[in-house]
């Protein structure tokens, strides 16, 4: 037996119809996967070795035969660092070098070194030949628990830091230069993905396109399937995406933000109906498909023409998917500067209104 598609055509541009089908089977994956895969769990014998009111270093209790009660982190010099050895950061990415201070060297070997000669009976490490080892913790935002950062430290064989660095800040430093000058003192800029979004700001369209066009660039794979699904992906720009999440989310904000204004718009989609033949083409009065689902979106008054334009039922994962398909670290660095947009400005001050009136006009 086979199914074939109702003919009625679906009335979408293709770049973007394609990212609102990767979008339903994106979701229907991340519903049905475990709950270890959706987020992490700290283990129950995690604890704090050292604690401030702006990081928090925590570890967890070794394995059995490690020796009782000694640190896992103990057991992590030179190797593969375990999963909860970790740092708690307040603040996020734009408080780390602030909760490090006066820097990771001095930090680890005022701080921590003491700490591991203190609780740790085999440190520092004195294997033969080994002349350096590496202590290793992934940093978290505390507030939100996302992996913000991972510091590397060298360690020698007195047990002291000699080097440490931050494994991923001085790459989105790079990246943010990308695009010409910091845009430091302007409205957003200090979010992740800032120039992003001050781009958005002042409406400049063409450095947005720029934008878009840099983050969708992905080496040919030699898989024609995969190139043209690539390619044709490439269509639809990253800011429309955008857009749609921040209009999913609007509904969430507070009564102050509607202006006694609020308008509900309702998107629906249904799904195309399969109809199963035979196997000599004869239709068998089996049907698939033909589903309807329905989203109800809260705005302002000046989002809403935006709204009636791009609003649909694909939730707020469009921009996810987007990112994930061209593997775009910046993409994603911008998904998190606008979620965090809600708290961190006022939504009747001047910068979000003329934030949302460009978005406006930039998405068609």
């Amino acid at each position: 037996m086979k199914r074939i598609h109702n003919p009625k055509p679906t009335p979408h541009k293709a770049g973007q119809y394609f990212f609102e089908f990767v979008c339903r089977l994106y979701c229907a994956l991340l519903l049905a996967a475990p709950s270890s895969v959706l987020a992490e769990k700290r283990s129950e014998t995690d604890y704090d070795i050292f604690k401030t009111d702006r990081v928090t270093i925590r570890s967890t209790r070794a394995p059995a035969g490690t020796g009782p009660g000694h640190p896992f982190w103990c057991t992590s010099f030179g190797t593969s660092p375990s999963l909860w050895n970790g740092a708690d950061v307040v603040g996020g990415e734009a408080a780390l070098e602030s909760a490090f201070a006066p820097d990771l060297v001095t930090f680890i070997n005022k701080h921590i070194v003491p700490l591991a000669k203190r609780d740790c009976p085999s440190y520092p490490i004195t294997s033969t030949g080994v002349e350096k080892h590496f202590l290793i913790f992934d940093v978290h935002d505390a507030n939100t628990g996302k992996r913000i950062e991972k510091i590397s430290a060298i360690i020698n064989s007195d047990g002291v830091a000699t080097r440490a660095e931050w494994s991923w800040l001085e790459q989105r430093r790079a990246r943010a230069k990308k695009y010409g000058p910091p845009c430091d003192g302007e409205p957003f800029c200090e979010l992740s993905g800032g120039k992003y979004l001050n781009a958005i700001y002042h409406g400049r369209e063409e450095l947005l396109a720029t934008f878009d066009k840099s983050m969708s660039t992905r080496p040919k794979t030699g898989n024609a399937v995969i190139d043209t699904l690539t390619k044709l992906g490439q269509q639809a720009a990253f800011l429309p995406n955008l857009a749609a999440r921040y209009l999913h989310d609007y509904k969430n904000r507070p009564e102050q933000c509607f202006s006694g204004q609020a308008q509900l718009i309702v998107k629906k989609s249904t799904t195309d109906v399969l109809v199963e033949v035979d196997g000599a083409g004869n239709a068998t009065g089996t049907t698939f498909g033909g589903d309807t689902t329905v989203a109800r979106h809260l705005v302002n008054k000046r989002l809403e023409s935006l709204c009636r334009r791009i609003c649909n039922t694909m939730g707020r994962s469009q921009a996810e998917v987007w990112a994930s398909n061209f593997q775009s670290k910046p993409a994603a660095e911008i998904i998190e500067g606008l979620d965090s947009i809600a708290t961190k400005y006022d939504c009747n001050s001047p910068e979000m209104i003329q934030f949302e009136n460009n978005l406006s006009k930039l998405v068609n």
